[in-house]
């Protein structure tokens, strides 16, 4: 009889662990096609939601393939004035010891993508983004810019959400006369923290001087 007794009680032991187990969930690694598919852009808004956040990581400018600089990238995309439609980007790029100080914004108009970025030079330049699958690609809006493209793939891993950037542009440097084109490779990752969030204002006065950036409406 007390041999029947210490099996029902080694019974009831196996029973209420496994029940114990089956209730505590196990994390299991993300598949590739989960991670794939993950951030596929079927709307504006989407991309918009993908954007959203803190972002950090590096970029490598090259000429012809020859590395020339790397630098630091900070990166806030904050919605503007409540409105998760529209985002203020704020940031910086630090490397070959400067920091320069980055302004953007990103919105939907007519149910179009735009994004409007300020140049150091002050300028605002406007680009429209055209968007399939998990890439978006930003096109500037004025013709004679059209060697000015960057494209942005969003990947899901185990570290969490990743941003690819590549970006091809022509400049010309009368300082050092250089004339031909820099490609410039980033790579940055979703972070928690947040660089200089209360130098941020998302507020309609914000003041980021967008003469036709339609801040914060």
């Amino acid at each position: 009889m007390n041999t029947l007794k210490k099996v029902f009680a080694i019974l009831v032991a196996i029973f209420a662990m496994s029940v114990a187990f089956a209730q505590t969930p196990i994390e299991k690694p993300k598949s590739n096609f989960s991670m794939y598919f993950s951030h596929f852009f079927f709307t504006p808004q989407s991309v918009i939601e993908a954007y959203k956040g803190a972002w950090s990581g590096t970029q490598l400018l090259s000429v012809g393939g020859r590395e020339i600089a790397t630098a630091l990238v900070d990166q806030n995309y904050i919605p503007s004035g409540g409105n998760n439609n529209r985002l203020v980007g704020s940031g910086r790029i630090t490397g070959m010891g400067t920091s320069i100080p980055t302004r953007s914004y990103m919105y939907i108009e007519n149910d179009t993508l735009c994004l409007d970025i300020r140049t150091q030079e002050g300028r605002t330049v406007h680009y429209t983004g055209f968007f399939s699958h998990n890439k978006v690609e930003w096109v500037p809006r004025c013709f004679f810019m059209t060697f000015d493209m960057q494209t942005d793939e969003f990947s899901e891993t185990n570290q969490g959400t990743i941003i690819t950037s590549c970006e091809v542009k022509y400049v010309k440097i009368q300082a050092n006369g250089f004339e031909g084109y820099i490609q410039i490779d980033c790579t940055l990752r979703k972070s928690e923290s947040v660089y200089a969030k209360e130098k941020v204002n998302t507020s309609k006065n914000a003041r980021f001087a967008f003469p036709k950036a339609k801040m914060g409406e």
